[in-house]
């Protein structure tokens, strides 16, 4: 199983193995825990550690980053971190922070 859709395999996997859709269940959940982009949010500071709000949300792939304001006013992509931080920093005092998700099982 990988991230991208297979042509030509008749459903039978890239091995010509056939799973069980319980198997099948268990491998696209591994994928997707293993290729799931990290979610994090930019977040305003106001005043010496007075107030804070969240300004955008992003998502960090392994070779760029999606971010959009918490308003839907502006959607953008990055190389990295870094300049999604370097962009929301300019003239405000930002921080980017990395949530732990609960389990939703």
């Amino acid at each position: 199983m990988n991230d991208t859709a297979g042509e030509g395999d008749g459903g039978a996997g890239a091995t010509g193995v056939s799973l069980t859709e319980e198997r099948f269940a268990e491998l696209a959940e591994e994928l997707v825990t293993f290729c799931a982009p990290r979610l994090f949010a930019v977040v305003e500071e106001e005043g010496e550690f007075e107030d804070a709000s969240i300004v955008a949300w992003g998502m960090a792939f392994e070779r760029q980053v999606h971010t959009i304001a918490s308003d839907g006013s502006l959607q953008c992509s990055f190389p990295s971190v870094e300049r999604a931080e370097r962009f929301f920093g300019r003239g405000t005092k930002i921080r980017l922070v990395w949530p732990t998700l609960a389990a939703t099982a």
